[in-house]
């Protein structure tokens, strides 16, 4: 057995605590080779994520009634085009995640400590409603939660998300987890670029099918 498989674990023993976990595919090796060359995530603007309800809200009855600003809408759109988002979740077990963002099991889930500001979405069976608790808020603080507010059937992602004006959000690596259907070659080229990356602490363990249960 090569030196970097050795690496691999059968038991993950890390502290899951404060661990949170970007699911990924495979096929962009340049994307890759840059989250753990530079210990970073990429933060996008909300229109190129796959809600087509990303961002969307709607005004209380209670709100429209009162002496909201004339330009409070273009306002709020702008602040909202002002943010970034990295979005991550809690859960490495989820089929579903897997299944969506990590190329059908053959990908890997990145887990990754940080030292920054998240938030965790807020799921709500109906489009965000701005009421009169806006009011006590500033429009920046009213666009984050906005943008951290998604629907009911999104709740399997257990999502969390930094909301940042950067193109990127730094993370300290601490272990990859291989996909029940990742390649050898995928793993020996992960392992080959942790290695390069000089990240040899960061441990590599295989997801079981039957913790997706």
């Amino acid at each position: 057995m090569s030196e970097q498989l050795n690496r691999i674990s059968e038991n993950n023993q890390t502290n899951q605590d404060d661990i949170f976990y970007k699911y990924r595919a495979v096929n962009n090796i340049e994307l890759i080779s840059d989250i753990f060359e530079n210990k970073r995530l990429y933060a996008s603007k909300r229109e190129n994520l796959n809600d087509p309800m990303e961002g969307l809200y709607k005004i209380s009855e209670e709100i429209l009634k009162t002496e909201l600003s004339p330009n409070f809408v273009k306002i709020i759109k702008s602040r909202k085009s002002l943010y970034k988002i990295c979005s991550f979740s809690k859960n490495r077990h989820n089929i579903l995640m897997w299944s969506h963002y990590a190329d059908s099991c053959k990908g890997i889930a990145i887990g990754f400590r940080i030292d920054q500001n998240f938030r965790k979405v807020n799921y709500l069976p109906t489009l965000k409603e701005l009421n009169e608790k806006i009011k006590d808020k500033s429009y920046e603080d009213i666009a984050k939660d906005i943008l951290t507010s998604k629907l009911l059937p999104w709740k399997y992602e257990e999502e969390y998300r930094v909301i940042t004006r950067d193109k990127y959000v730094k993370i300290e690596i601490v272990e990859v987890i291989f996909g029940p259907n990742t390649s050898k070659a995928i793993k020996n080229f992960i392992e080959g670029e942790l290695t390069r990356c000089k990240l040899e602490n960061v441990k590599c363990y295989d997801e079981k099918l039957d913790m997706l249960i």
